[in-house]
């Protein structure tokens, strides 16, 4: 959405226009935050999914027509469907995010949980929290030596995300 902001203000007002300054600003903190959060070891955020979005507000702002006028009607239609496609976008994830016990986890509580599964010998639990690990890590190095504890105590069953 700032890269989106930033083109439409460049586009509208200029470099120096109040939402060209503005939605610069903010994509050079979000980018700014990424990255010190990439550096420190965050908690998966997955900079790959911001930058696929940055760029993909680009390039639908760059493809929009710009309207010499709009009516109030198209405008109001326009910002309804906006804000509706919003909340269901908010809505499927916070749906999907509630139905996966290892959202709120942390990778260390994903990584204990997956250890204390091991040690009382609940395999599939185990497997679930290896999963959990591997879809926090993202991009990252795999988690190697969890995969070879659980593969070792409960067998190959634990396949790797990519392979499914």
């Amino acid at each position: 959405l700032f890269a989106a902001g930033l083109i439409a203000g460049l586009r509208l007002q200029g470099l120096r226009g109040p939402l060209s300054v503005r939605m610069g600003g903010a994509l050079l903190f979000v980018v700014f935050l990424a990255t010190l959060s990439s550096i420190v070891g965050g908690a998966g955020t997955d900079n790959a999914s911001h930058l696929g979005g940055a760029i993909a507000g680009v390039v639908i702002a760059l493809a929009w027509r710009l309207p010499r006028t709009s009516s109030r009607r198209v405008v109001g239609v326009t910002l309804a469907a906006c804000v509706g496609a919003l909340l269901a976008c908010v809505g499927a994830v916070a749906w999907r995010d509630s139905r996966d016990p290892f959202t709120p986890l942390t990778m260390q509580a994903r990584f204990d949980f997956t250890a204390a599964a091991l040690a009382e010998g609940r395999c599939a639990d185990a497997f679930d929290g290896l999963r959990a690990v591997e879809r926090l890590r993202g991009g990252m190095a795999p988690a190697t030596s969890l995969r070879a504890q659980v593969s070792a105590m409960c067998g190959n069953g634990a396949t790797p995300l990519d392979a499914r």
